[in-house]
């Protein structure tokens, strides 16, 4: 299996019901982990949390840079 025939979760910020789309963008983002890690092991910390801020999107960084 080749990570390309994979989608990658993507969390809509546009959201008209948000705590439900931030639940199936989490469910997506396991079950989306679980295969790249089966395919790529040992991942490093950063790399992981390289991948989560991707995901994310633009909008988080507005959030983050809301909150520092």
């Amino acid at each position: 299996m080749a990570l390309s025939d994979i989608t990658p979760p993507v969390m809509n910020w546009d959201s008209t019901n948000l705590p439900t789309t931030w639940e199936k963008f989490e469910r997506h983002i396991k079950l989306y982990k679980n295969i790249l890690w089966t395919i790529k092991r040992k991942k490093i910390e950063e790399e992981k949390v390289a991948f989560l801020l991707i995901w994310v999107g633009r909008k988080c960084f507005s959030i983050m840079d809301f909150y520092k």
